[in-house]
């Protein structure tokens, strides 16, 4: 083939699709995933390259592929696992139209025949699912087992907030608060979505084998904002990493703002929120069981307006953002907080469910 026709063919590097594997061009977006093997040196021992210094380099890197790709001089695919969309597809399904749709009688039944509880889950839930456990064994290894777990309520109750605060049947305008509960055996996202080291996505699912009720902010009828195992899984990480002067964009229960008002790193929080109505029911009900409250500033405002024109003179160390209900909804938002950034020195930035949100861009 002669090397004009290469260079034709690959100024729009073509996109090839396997049963199990997606060939397509790299993007920016992949950093995180390039990064963490290009930064090893035990990788690139014995290749022309060295390793990725930070993910800057790497995103730096992946945008100058990108230029080559556009001159037709670059000839290399990323690799991804299509069954990680066979696999989103079919739990989102279960998730959304039956969660319920095991019993704690089926549970103890299949574990009865000698597996743990949540194998038993996992071979009920590829039932469900339409996947044979015996003949897709590979896919049900690979997808179902890792993802389930077993959660032990008391692992839950002693969290300090849900200790400490007590929800009254309350109602402000639209907003109420309420308390709701998983079923035994009922399954629920329970943390990030991930990827192991063969590249699949592992998406989190829970359970409580009786059962576990959790604080709720309903709007009319639908959920707005809960503490469950989620909240309390994903913004570990956050919590533990907030310092100094704290900016928190959207209040909900207001779990994110005591957890790290605890913290003797944290001088002050102050929480911005758009909504009278969420902010009205946290300052009868809430705040005034927060331990640390003197430490609380609330203000209302649209959190974008509040980062374009407040946060680069505010003198923020973090800034913790959670405008979202979950990564479907996020991205748009998440997106327009990231370009904000740039217009902001000296404030380390944390987003509710950021893991999840860079897999759903990545395969957006």
């Amino acid at each position: 083939m002669k090397k004009e026709t290469v260079y034709t063919l690959f100024s729009k590097i073509p996109t090839l699709e396997t049963a199990r594997l997606t060939l397509r061009g790299m993007k920016v977006s992949d950093a995180e995933d390039m990064f963490d093997y290009a930064h090893r040196p035990q990788v690139t021992e014995y290749l022309l390259w060295m390793p990725h210094a930070d993910i800057a380099h790497t995103k730096e890197y992946l945008t100058y592929i990108g230029q080559r790709y556009r001159t037709g001089d670059f000839f290399d695919w990323a690799v991804v696992c299509r069954e990680n969309r066979r696999m989103m597809a079919l739990f989102s399904r279960f998730l959304s139209e039956n969660p319920r749709g095991i019993s704690r009688e089926m549970a103890r039944q299949v574990a009865e025949c000698g597996v743990s509880r949540p194998h038993a889950m996992a071979l009920l839930l590829a039932e469900a699912c339409g996947v044979d456990s015996e003949k897709e064994r590979d896919f049900f290894e690979a997808y179902f087992r890792p993802a389930i777990r077993e959660c032990q309520p008391a692992d839950y109750r002693q969290n300090f907030y849900l200790q400490r605060i007590a929800f009254p049947e309350a109602r402000q305008g639209a907003y109420r608060f309420t308390r709701l509960e998983y079923a035994p055996c009922e399954l629920f996202v329970a943390g990030d979505l991930r990827r192991d080291a063969e590249g699949r996505e592992i998406a989190p699912l829970g359970f409580f084998y009786n059962g576990f009720s959790y604080p709720a902010l309903l709007s009319g009828d639908r959920v707005w904002m809960t503490v469950t195992p989620l909240e309390i899984e994903t913004m570990a990480g956050p919590i533990s990493r907030a310092r100094g002067n704290v900016v928190a964009f959207g209040l909900g229960l207001g779990y994110y703002p005591l957890m790290v008002a605890q913290k003797a790193e944290v001088s002050s929080v102050t929480v911005v929120e758009r909504d009278p109505d969420v902010l009205s029911l946290f300052e009868k009900h809430l705040l005034p069981q927060f331990p640390q409250k003197h430490k609380l500033r609330l203000v209302r405002d649209d959190a974008f307006h509040y980062a374009r024109e407040t946060l680069p003179a505010a003198h923020a160390d973090t800034a913790f953002c959670d405008l979202w209900h979950d990564a479907a909804d996020g991205l748009p938002a998440y997106l327009q907080m990231k370009a904000l950034e740039t217009g902001v020195s000296g404030t380390r930035f944390d987003y509710w469910i950021e893991p999840t949100l860079l897999l759903y861009l990545e395969n957006a």
